[in-house]
């Protein structure tokens, strides 16, 4: 049996729980904003919920709800007797919605620390983003500058309750699951990157010049510039690396139950797969997921994954 709990501004709220007949929580890894979108049967016994109310979500088996962070509402909708309500992880902190030009000639870990700073949230940074300073122009929000950095370089980004989460795929500190029941997947692989190009300074011939690692057949380019030819190839050898890992991909949807409780899923941990075929076991990635409730499905997770391992 599932259960559902709702707190508005930190506090419960189980009447409106009651009311519940949807949910739709997308969770992404590094592209989009987190987004909770819920249902309602609606009725004018309801007290509704204001815009910017901080809303927050516990779901899962009954006697193992998973508290899913803060959201800030934006949205709120009746249509006849349904009510909508929809709200964003980071739509909380006003500051990463600014828009700013900059030229940062920094490390990615010292960007993300000045945002942090900046908008007065905590900050987790992995020590791959602390070596190679980079060269790039933010003409945009630090929301969509994040994401934008996030999607360059293949880091997991989380933003939420006054904290940003900018980790890469080797980051120690993800979750692992193991996954051995048998659930309805879809697996697809598509031709693989070979090579990379990266932008660096000459400093001999005083201009900007290119390394390509891999051959050109199918090229991705890093953003920016690097100070020497040595950065340049190490962080080009490193996305090759990481492209690599990303020719395929495995959707699975999974039904919430004792033995799997998908409530604990989110983007950024890891799923060890066996039982399943020799092209699928192995460890995977968890790039997006996408928690469903309805009254005819029950509670169930579409899971995006990609393939670690090269």
């Amino acid at each position: 049996m599932f259960d559902f709990l709702l707190k508005i501004n930190d506090k419960e709220e189980p009447k409106l729980s009651d009311h519940l007949t949807q949910i739709c929580l997308s969770d992404e890894s590094g592209v989009t904003d987190d987004e909770l979108s819920l249902s309602f049967v609606y009725d004018a016994s309801l007290s509704l919920p204001k815009i910017d109310d901080a809303i927050a979500l516990a779901f899962g088996p009954s006697k193992e709800l998973i508290e899913w962070r803060s959201y800030k509402i934006t949205e709120i909708e009746i249509s006849e007797s349904i009510l909508n309500i929809r709200a964003y992880a980071s739509a909380g902190i006003a500051e990463l919605k600014i828009v700013r030009l900059v030229h940062w000639k920094i490390t990615i870990a010292a960007i993300v620390h000045k945002i942090a700073k900046r908008a007065g949230c905590d900050c987790v940074v992995d020590e791959r983003f602390l070596k190679d300073e980079i060269k790039i122009v933010q003409d945009e929000s630090d929301l969509s500058f994040l994401h934008r950095l996030a999607s360059k370089y293949s880091a997991i980004l989380k933003i939420n309750d006054k904290k940003i989460v900018f980790v890469s795929l080797s980051y120690q500190g993800l979750a692992r699951f193991k996954l051995e029941l048998l659930f309805p997947y879809r697996w697809q692989k598509r031709k693989k990157v070979t090579g990379v190009k990266a932008f660096y300074w000459n400093e001999e011939k005083k201009r900007q010049a290119h390394i390509i690692v891999g051959d050109d057949e199918m090229l991705a380019s890093l953003p920016g510039s690097y100070a020497s030819l040595k950065k340049a190839k190490e962080r080009a050898s490193a996305r090759l690396m990481e492209l690599k890992r990303q020719d395929e991909i495995l959707h699975i949807t999974i039904p919430c139950s004792k033995e799997f409780n998908t409530a604990k899923n989110s983007s950024g941990s890891e799923f060890d797969v066996s039982g399943y075929s020799h092209f699928i076991d192995g460890l995977w990635f968890v790039k997006r997921v996408e928690h469903r409730m309805s009254p005819h499905q029950g509670l169930e997770a579409e899971i995006e994954l990609l393939k670690l391992g090269v």
